[in-house]
C-alpha cells in the first residue's frame, strides 16, 4: 500500500509541475484583451442598402466630447487608456486600431463587431465596423448591420454608446 500511495503522489507532483510550466508559458505570451466602450453625446445614423441586399449604415459624430472607456480582461484588469500603448485620447486609440495593417485580429484586416445603442430610442443594433475615418472634427464609421431585431430608423443628434469587440495585446504591440 505504501508504494501505491507514493505512485499517486508522483502523479500529482507531475500534474503540479505541468501546471506551473503552463502558467509560465501563459505569462510569457501576454495575450490580454482590451475592450472599448465609446460614449458619444451626439451622433447621426443613415441607413444604406447595397446591391446585394445587405444592410449598411453610416454613423457620424463630432470627436469633441466623446469618451472612450478602455479596460483589459483578467488577470491584469487595467483601466487607464495610457496602458493600452495606443495613446491617450479616443481618436488616437481608434485610429491606431484601424490602421494596424497585416496583423492577426487587427481592426483593418478583421473588422470588429460592435453594439450600437441609441439611448433615447432604447434601440440597439449589432454592426460590423467596416471603417473608421477622421476628417477634421468629424468621425465617420461605415458599418454593416449584422442583426438588429427590426429596423432602426435614421436619426440625428442623439446620444449613443458603441461597445466594440476586444482586441488582443499583440495587435497593439505590433503597431
Amino acid at each position: 500500500m505504501a508504494s501505491g500511495s507514493l505512485l499517486n503522489n508522483i502523479r500529482i507532483n507531475n500534474l503540479l509541475v505541468n501546471r506551473l510550466q503552463a502558467n509560465k508559458v501563459k505569462a510569457k505570451n501576454d495575450s490580454s484583451t482590451w475592450l472599448f466602450s465609446l460614449m458619444v453625446p451626439t451622433a447621426s445614423w443613415t441607413n444604406l442598402l447595397s446591391s446585394d441586399n445587405e444592410h449598411y449604415g453610416t454613423l457620424i459624430f463630432d470627436k469633441q466630447g466623446i469618451d472612450l472607456v478602455t479596460f483589459s480582461d483578467r488577470p491584469k484588469r487595467l483601466v487607464d487608456p495610457k496602458d493600452t500603448g495606443l495613446g491617450e485620447n479616443p481618436e488616437e486609440i481608434l485610429n491606431r486600431l484601424f490602421n494596424a495593417d497585416n496583423n492577426v485580429d487587427s481592426f483593418s484586416d478583421d473588422p470588429p463587431n460592435a453594439t450600437l445603442v441609441v439611448n433615447h430610442l432604447r434601440k440597439q443594433i449589432v454592426i460590423e465596423m467596416i471603417s473608421l475615418k477622421t476628417e477634421g472634427e468629424k468621425v465617420t464609421v461605415e458599418a454593416k448591420i449584422l442583426h438588429n431585431g427590426g429596423e432602426i430608423e435614421d436619426f440625428d443628434n442623439m446620444s449613443v454608446n458603441l461597445f466594440i469587440d476586444p482586441t488582443l495585446r499583440h495587435v497593439i504591440d505590433a503597431r
